[in-house]
């Protein structure tokens, strides 16, 4: 079965996610970020966009709350993602994909 993808229904992902950080993340970061990543390359400079809550999050990969908050937490301290109130629910916490550069702080 082929699929004839239109140039709109792909995304490009920076090449360090995989050449760094796929191998020193868990199934569940991996995920995250990739869905952080998604979400800043489709929406790319709309802030409005951008932001996920971790309740989106866990509805776009399918995995439970309780699982992805320290998932979170590990990925803000290192650097690749940020918390950030979302514009139209300022009580309510999101995410960004941050720098994909940052050191890993776990070696």
């Amino acid at each position: 079965m082929t699929t004839n993808l239109e140039e709109e229904d792909t995304w490009i992902c920076p090449n360090i996610l995989y050449d760094f950080w796929m191998s020193r993340l868990s199934g569940t970061e991996w995920k995250i970020i990739s869905v952080l990543c998604h979400r800043s390359i489709r929406y790319k400079g709309n802030d409005l966009l951008r932001s996920i809550s971790i309740a989106d999050i866990s509805h776009a990969t399918n995995i439970g709350l309780r699982t992805i908050r320290p998932s979170m937490k590990k990925l803000v301290a290192l650097g690749l993602a940020k918390k950030t109130p979302m514009i139209l629910r300022p009580h309510v916490v999101s995410y960004l994909l941050d720098n994909l550069e940052a050191k890993d702080k776990t070696e």
